[in-house]
């Protein structure tokens, strides 16, 4: 987006200072791909994990991994993987319908 000049690069290092959410993501993606990371946006040894709840009763509509979450830790804190990616959409869907870069459903 940066290099297409369609929104100021210091308008996104704004938006990605403004979410803790948008750097640990930068951060698990980086990860992934490089296996290290150099500069980190948050924390370089995060690391991704599940988490079981045993005591969870599921019921019919639950699915079959109602006991278990995926988690990632990074900064000292844990994420539940699916809410943060959820809350990076969010992040990015507003950030974009303010410059205008959302097609609708009019198109």
């Amino acid at each position: 987006m940066a290099k297409s000049g369609a929104i100021p690069e210091s308008q996104l290092e704004q938006l990605f200072a403004s979410h803790v959410e948008l750097r640990l993501c930068r951060d698990v993606c980086n990860g992934t791909k490089h296996t290290t990371i150099n500069r980190p946006s948050v924390d370089a040894d995060f690391y991704t994990f599940r988490e079981y709840d045993y005591l969870h009763i599921p019921s019919p509509f639950d699915g079959p991994d109602a006991m278990e979450k995926f988690m990632v830790r990074g900064a000292g804190q844990k994420h539940d993987t699916f809410e943060l990616a959820d809350r990076c959409m969010e992040i990015w869907h507003d950030f974009l319908e303010t410059y205008g870069l959302l097609a609708t459903a009019d198109a």
